[in-house]
Formats: structure tokens, C-alpha cells, sequence
């Protein structure tokens, strides 16, 4: 039951936090250690390592031969010795069954399963490259679902895809696939607004030149504030802490982001704008990007309305009173 005649600050300070959940739960914390360089590599070397098992059919021929000889004792029917010819010329014996007549069989060509086709086989430069992408993963467990994941992705590249998918200098649109894959992984609210921003804006400029554009803005953003209260996909300035986390989230992803620049050479965005929309529905946050996207012109998609009749045409809500 509430007091009522408690002050504020005794209110404020009885007042159940998350912490404090978190420790009725957990009697004993313990923090694992980030990741080292060294056991990323390996963790990504033993998550690609492509299988010894290969993709051609087995063959094998059986022929069996039924051989009338005596009347089998409980059925009356002639019995049979079926002899069994494996593929090498090595024959087996069998127990002897029933037969009816005499019949040769044979079956050929027998498909294995393979758990590495061709289209799973990561190639040497996609798998270097992975490694250096260690800044945007946060866990061992973040790395698993951005392996499995690029894997299910790279099942969609079409034959005429991967010509330009992985090219024979090392470079190749997977560089742009996997760098936005590693983004989406460890830091999924900052890729929403990236990969909306290449759908919709399509900029000409260059990867890196389009990402100075967030330093620019998430750099000064607390100067802005005050004058600008509610800023696209922004959080209302009535939450001044939420609104500062928000602004150090990014200011690290930033920092972590640059240190990748000389491992991926300038490059326009093409690659990432054509990518952006098939990686962005492997998250359940940057997928809403697609559910919410409209034409940018609507006079180029809508049929014109038939003679004597009026459309009326109702515009979907702001994007940021999605996003607030």
C-alpha cells in the first residue's frame, strides 16, 4: 500500500529497479571476458571450416537372383538363394527367402547427403574477411548467428550473383554483405536507420562518406537538442537519460566502425544499397524498414482512377510516430 505521507525521496529511494530484480534472481553475477582476437579467429575457423564430405552420387548396383530349387517346407512355394553384387564385383551371400520367379534387379545411383553442398562452401577470402569484423561482434554467441546467418543468405546468390559476389582479387560484394550482416548483429538499432537510409536515400557518395554523415549528426546531437525536440526516429527530450544512452550507443559504434577502414577500401554504397533489403529481413527489428516502405513515387505505381470516379488517397503515419 502505497504512503502517503512519505516524501518523494523516500518513495525514490523504496522504489524497485531492474537491478534489483536482477539480484533476487542471480545470486552470483560473473562476467565472461570479451573475446581476444585470437579466439575469434579460431571460433571462426572451426564455424566455416568446410566438411570432408563430398556432393557426388555413390553408385551401386545390386543384382539379385531368385533360383527355383525346393519347395520351401511352411509355404510350399520354392525357396530362393538371393545373391547380392556390390559395385566392386564382391559377392554376398543371403539367407535364403521366398521367391517366385526368377528376377534381376538393379538400382544405380544413389544420392548421399551432403551437409556441404557448394552453395554452403565459404570461400578463403570470405572467411579472412569475417575475421576482421571482430569490433561489431559482441559474443561467441553473436558470431554462431552471424556465421549461420551469412550461410542461409548466401544461399540466394543466383550463379550470375556470384560473379560479382566473390571475385578472384578477394574482393567482391561480400565484403558489403558481411560488414552489414556484422552490423545488424551487434548493433541492431543503429543498423534500422542505415539500411532505411540506403533504401530510401540511395546516396552516390561513398561508404565512408556516407557514414561520416552519422558522426556528423550523432556528434553534435546533445547540442541540438534544446532546439530540436523530437528528431526523426529520434527519443523525446522529456527522457534526457535515454536520450544520452541512445547518443553514446552510437558514438561507440562509430569508434568501432572506423577501425575497419583499412580493411575495406573505398567503395561506393552500391553494393550495400543492393543488399540492404535482403539482409534486413534476417532481424526483427531492421525487417520493419521493408513492412513500412513505400514507393518514393506514388504517381509512378498508382493506376490512374477510372473515368467519373474520385480516389481518395490515405498516407500511411510518419515514420517517426512508428519509431517513437
Amino acid at each position: 500500500m502505497e504512503n502517503s505521507g512519505a516524501s518523494q525521496a523516500e518513495r525514490a529511494h523504496w522504489e524497485a529497479t531492474p537491478l534489483n530484480y536482477l539480484e533476487k534472481i542471480f545470486q552470483i553475477p560473473f562476467a565472461v571476458r570479451p573475446m581476444p582476437l585470437d579466439g575469434f579467429r579460431t571460433l571462426i575457423d572451426s564455424l566455416t571450416e568446410p566438411q570432408r564430405t563430398s556432393g557426388r552420387l555413390s553408385t551401386q548396383t545390386r543384382q539379385v537372383t531368385a533360383t527355383s530349387d525346393v519347395p520351401g517346407p511352411a509355404t510350399g512355394s520354392a525357396g530362393s538363394r538371393v545373391n547380392i553384387v556390390s559395385s566392386s564385383g564382391d559377392q554376398v551371400a543371403q539367407p535364403d527367402k521366398p521367391a517366385i520367379a526368377d528376377a534381376s534387379i538393379n538400382v544405380v545411383q544413389e544420392r548421399v547427403f551432403d551437409p556441404n553442398p557448394e552453395y554452403l562452401r565459404l570461400s578463403d577470402f570470405e572467411r579472412e574477411f569475417m575475421k576482421v569484423l571482430l569490433p561489431l561482434i559482441p559474443s561467441p554467441r553473436a558470431a554462431k548467428r552471424f556465421v549461420n546467418i551469412y550461410r542461409l543468405l548466401r544461399t540466394t546468390v543466383t550463379p550470375n550473383e556470384m560473379l560479382s559476389f566473390v571475385s578472384e582479387d578477394k574482393d567482391g560484394e561480400y565484403r558489403a554483405v558481411q560488414l552489414l550482416l556484422a552490423i545488424q548483429t551487434g548493433y541492431p538499432n543503429q543498423a534500422v536507420e542505415i539500411i532505411r537510409d540506403l533504401i530510401e536515400q540511395n546516396p552516390t557518395v561513398s561508404w565512408w562518406t556516407f557514414v561520416d554523415r552519422y558522426t556528423e549528426k550523432y556528434g553534435q546531437r546533445s547540442k541540438r537538442r534544446s532546439a530540436e525536440p523530437t528528431t526523426r526516429r529520434s527519443i523525446p527530450s522529456h527522457n534526457p537519460i535515454a536520450s544520452q544512452v541512445d547518443s553514446e550507443r552510437w558514438r561507440e559504434f562509430l569508434d568501432r566502425l572506423n577501425l575497419l577502414r583499412p580493411e575495406l577500401s573505398e567503395r561506393t554504397c552500391t553494393d550495400f544499397i543492393k543488399w540492404s533489403p535482403r539482409i534486413a529481413r534476417y532481424s526483427f527489428q531492421s525487417a520493419r524498414v521493408l513492412q513500412y516502405d513505400t514507393p518514393r513515387s506514388a504517381s509512378a505505381t498508382q493506376p490512374s482512377p477510372p473515368s467519373g470516379q474520385t480516389v481518395v488517397v490515405v498516407p500511411l503515419p510518419p515514420r517517426s510516430a512508428i519509431w517513437e
